[in-house]
């Protein structure tokens, strides 16, 4: 009776706290990170620029938001629990998110980008605010992953009759 409901409890209360997780680190932090290569900030205030940078970084920009928009699709997914298409979103979501990082920074340690503001690299900063969306990645991964193969069955379908 007590594994029954520490289960049950265990996993709504991961759902929980995983939602402010999914909504900080890979919505708000892939979109704005790679909004940040279209948008051009002038005199007249923002305005939108494709070609800002080389249409690679712009594409891997892109890559960042939908990546982002992919982890957010599996934490929905999950919840409504098609566990199959959480996994499958999750990962390619953290796929798409890590290797378009990884683009940028290479080009960015290439390019020799430095930001005066943190006294710190480009590559160092974008890093540090796109890498922390592994801890969503591994938790939703493993919401569905549990309620996948794991079943968490009520107290009176286990006893013997």
């Amino acid at each position: 009776m007590f594994n029954y409901f520490f289960k049950k409890h265990a996993l709504s209360i991961a759902k929980i706290l995983l939602c402010p997780l999914i909504i900080i680190y890979p919505l708000f932090m892939n979109f704005l990170s790679g909004l940040g290569f279209f948008i051009v900030q002038n005199s007249d205030g923002f305005s939108f620029n494709f070609l800002k940078y080389s249409r690679f970084l712009s594409f891997c920009g892109l890559s960042l938001i939908f990546g982002g928009l992919l982890i957010v699709f599996s934490y929905i997914t999950c919840l409504k629990k098609h566990f199959v298409f959480s996994i499958i979103s999750d990962c390619l979501g953290f796929l798409i998110s890590m290797l378009a990082l990884f683009f940028i920074c290479r080009h960015a340690d290439s390019a020799g980008w430095f930001n005066n503001a943190y006294n710190s690299s480009f590559s160092h900063l974008l890093f540090l605010r796109i890498f922390p969306s592994v801890i969503p990645f591994i938790i939703c991964l493993a919401l569905s992953v549990i309620q996948l193969f794991g079943s968490v069955n009520s107290p009176r379908s286990t006893k013997n009759h």
